[in-house]
C-alpha cells in the first residue's frame, strides 16, 4: 500500500501537496508513536480524493469516512481522532463551510481536553482554541474570536513557562543555555501577543543577555540579531522610538557583519526598513 504521495494527481499544486502532507500524512512525532499503521487506508482515501482534481468537497467526504474507521479501530477518545477532527475542520474552512468547521474544531478541542485534562495547559488545547478563534473571526464574531485567541495565548504562555522551569531544572539557572534562552523568547512572544508589553520587554532583555553570553565568542549571531528585533518591536509599541531605533540599528549592524555589505540580503533589507520606519516616526513628532 503506497503513501499518499503516490495518489496525488500530477496537476495538484505544490501548495496543496505541502498543506496536506503536513496536515494529514506527517502528524507530530509524539502522536506518530501512538498510531496504529493499519489506518493507512485513511490516508489512501484522502489521496484518492485529492487525485480527483483536488476536489475539496470530495476530500471532506472521504476523510469523514476515514474518521469513522479511526473511531472503530482506536475507540472514541484518542489523539489521532482529535487530530483528524481538526483536519476535517480545516477542510471545511477551506470550503467556507464555517459552521461545520466550527463544529469540528469544537469536537477536536473537547477530545484534546479529555485526553490531556481540561485544567492542564497543553499545546494541543491551545492550538484548538486558536482554530476556533480563527473561525469565529471569519464568521464576523470578532469578540468571540478575540476571547478564544486570548485563551489560546494564555495557555501557550503557561506551556512555555513550564518549559522554562523544566529547562532550568535540567540545565540550572546560573549557566546560560540555548533551551532556556528559547523558552524566554517564546514567553516574550506570548506576553507581546497578550499586550503585556513591560513583561515582554523584560523577558526579551533576559533572552538577549543570555544569547550574548552563549555566543560570547561570536558577537554577530542570528540569535542576537533576532532578539534585538524583538526588543525593537516592543519599544516601538511602547512609543519609545529612540530605544527602538537603537535596537534596530544594532540589528542592522549584526546582519551586515553576517552577510556583508556588498551583497543584497533579505535580513539586511528588513533591518533597513525597520530603521527607516523609526526615523520617519521620530520626524513626525
Amino acid at each position: 500500500m503506497g503513501t499518499i504521495a503516490g495518489y496525488l494527481a500530477p496537476s495538484t499544486s505544490s501548495e496543496v501537496k505541502k498543506k496536506f502532507y503536513w496536515a494529514f500524512v506527517r502528524p507530530r512525532r509524539t502522536q506518530r508513536k501512538k498510531l496504529n499503521y493499519s489506518i493507512a487506508d485513511v490516508y489512501n482515501l484522502l489521496g484518492l480524493a485529492l487525485r480527483e482534481n483536488s476536489n475539496f468537497n470530495d476530500v471532506a467526504s472521504k476523510f469523514q469516512q476515514g474518521l469513522e474507521m479511526v473511531r472503530v479501530i482506536h475507540g472514541p477518545n484518542n489523539l489521532h481522532l482529535a487530530w483528524s477532527l481538526r483536519n476535517i475542520g480545516l477542510v471545511h474552512g477551506d470550503l467556507n463551510n464555517l459552521d461545520r468547521a466550527l463544529e469540528k474544531h469544537k469536537q477536536s478541542l473537547k477530545m484534546y481536553q479529555i485526553i490531556h485534562g481540561s485544567g492542564k495547559p497543553h499545546p494541543d488545547i491551545a492550538m484548538s482554541l486558536k482554530d476556533i478563534g480563527n473561525v469565529y473571526e471569519r464568521l464576523g464574531k470578532s469578540a468571540k474570536g478575540l476571547e478564544k485567541h486570548r485563551e489560546s495565548m494564555q495557555m501557550y504562555l503557561a506551556v512555555h513557562e513550564q518549559n522554562l522551569e523544566m529547562n532550568q531544572a535540567i540545565h540550572g539557572t546560573i549557566k546560560p543555555h540555548l533551551d532556556i534562552a528559547r523558552s524566554l523568547r517564546d514567553i516574550g512572544f506570548m506576553y507581546d501577543h497578550l499586550d503585556k508589553l513591560d513583561d515582554a520587554m523584560d523577558t526579551f532583555e533576559q533572552c538577549l543577555n543570555m544569547y550574548r553570553m552563549i555566543h560570547d565568542t561570536e558577537k554577530s549571531h542570528h540569535d542576537i540579531a533576532l532578539s534585538l528585533t524583538n526588543l525593537g518591536g516592543v519599544y516601538d509599541r511602547l512609543g519609545q522610538l529612540d530605544k527602538s531605533l537603537e535596537k534596530y540599528k544594532e540589528n542592522l549592524e549584526i546582519y551586515q557583519a553576517i552577510h556583508g555589505t556588498n551583497k543584497p540580503h533579505i535580513d539586511i533589507a528588513w533591518a533597513l526598513q525597520n530603521v527607516g520606519f523609526m526615523y520617519k516616526g521620530l520626524e513626525a513628532r
